[in-house]
């Protein structure tokens, strides 16, 4: 595995990301169509998983490259913002009334394409849900396209920053802190440029966008302040560091270190998919020593309500061009509009175009495992 950094996309690399987000957009809708009362939120994780493994062992099978989940499938729900992807014997199930955000990355020869959509469990689906779950969904979303259409080559971080705050303000919501949108390049799930959804620092360092680069555009709200605090929960998604080196004690840590450098590469994992319990021994040495790094699961105040969306976006010398789609939006409707003589509503009005992704295979083996795929 080489890891390149630059600047440069020729058709090879596309089609390996345009692969990679059919895929992602693939899974992501049937992740999306399993969501409903009573369904386990660690039987859909490992669903939206085995999916992926599934789509990215029928792609590509004539060269030797490495391929498969970028962004391990994570559920937050309500209040949860981040990194939820619970064991099979942790028993949270999705309840009606829910918000639900589904994330999830696939890659294909370390290039990633990745998203994330927030639905909810209607109570009555004839009707719309209203109210601050409607208000923050559509602060999300228009945050999200605002900062797609703002995300072109010579614009700005802080552009982006400032229609995201725009958005959140005309909807009573709040952007989430410490959450970010990342540069993407080859085997890097967060690239040398980075983009906060929300700071309250006086200063914030500028960056111009260029062409060729590729941007995971992740835009959390908040029904509240959007501050997140760490859940006391043991972590369930970790990642390996490459720029760490030590000589495990443990034959279970020596054994599940090697497992990860050979199954999951440099991009993070859930620690479910190591079916052998006797590796997981060895866990702890790993995290101890900084070889394998924990990915906390972050929450907002219990009560409140947090939305994500999340699209793949290339710049192009002729704009921004989206990689990965979105399913249909939950059905809400909220009393806030976006003003018509507003800055922000003359952003949404302009086009974006999007890549025709490949077809892809008919999968010869079973989806899932997990959950009953009719």
């Amino acid at each position: 595995m080489e890891v390149v950094l630059q600047n440069t996309l020729d058709n090879v690399e596309l089609n390996k990301y345009q692969t990679a987000a059919a895929i992602c957009d693939e899974v992501l809708k049937q992740v999306a169509s399993k969501v409903a009362a009573g369904v386990s939120v660690a039987e859909l994780c490992q669903f939206g998983d085995e999916l992926i493994i599934s789509y990215t062992n029928s792609v590509y099978n004539k060269q030797r490259l490495e391929k498969g989940i970028a962004v391990p499938t994570s559920i937050g729900v309500n209040n949860f913002v981040q990194n939820f992807s619970p064991l099979p014997t942790e028993a949270y199930t999705i309840n009606t009334g829910d918000m639900v955000k589904i994330e999830l990355g696939v890659h294909i020869d370390g290039y990633v394409a990745s998203s994330a959509h927030t639905t909810i469990v209607n109570p009555n689906p004839q009707s719309p849900v209203t109210g601050r779950p409607a208000d923050v969904v559509c602060a999300a979303y228009f945050a999200l396209e605002a900062a797609i259409r703002t995300l072109k080559v010579g614009s700005k971080n802080t552009d982006v920053m400032k229609v995201i705050a725009d958005s959140a303000a005309v909807f009573g919501c709040h952007p989430v802190e410490g959450t970010t949108s990342n540069q993407v390049q080859r085997f890097l799930l967060n690239g040398t440029k980075a983009i906060l959804n929300y700071s309250e620092e006086s200063f914030v360092e500028e960056f111009v966008f260029e062409e060729n680069e590729v941007y995971t555009l992740n835009v959390f709200m908040s029904t509240g302040e959007g501050k997140i605090t760490e859940l006391e929960h043991r972590p369930t998604i970790y990642q390996r560091d490459v720029n760490q080196n030590y000589s495990l004690k443990l034959k279970a840590a020596r054994a599940l270190f090697n497992h990860v450098n050979e199954t999951f590469s440099v991009f993070p994992f859930p620690i479910r998919m190591v079916e052998d319990a006797r590796l997981r021994l060895g866990l702890q040495e790993c995290v101890n020593h900084q070889l394998l790094i924990p990915y906390p699961i972050y929450t907002e105040r219990r009560g409140e309500s947090v939305a994500q969306f999340k699209l793949t976006v290339v710049l192009t010398p002729k704009g921004p061009q989206r990689l990965t789609s979105l399913p249909s939006l939950p059905y809400i409707h909220s009393e806030l509009t976006v003003p018509e003589n507003s800055e922000l509503k003359q952003i949404l009005s302009t086009s974006v175009k999007s890549y025709n992704l490949p077809p892809l295979p008919t999968l010869k083996v079973k989806e899932s495992s997990a959950m009953d795929m009719s």
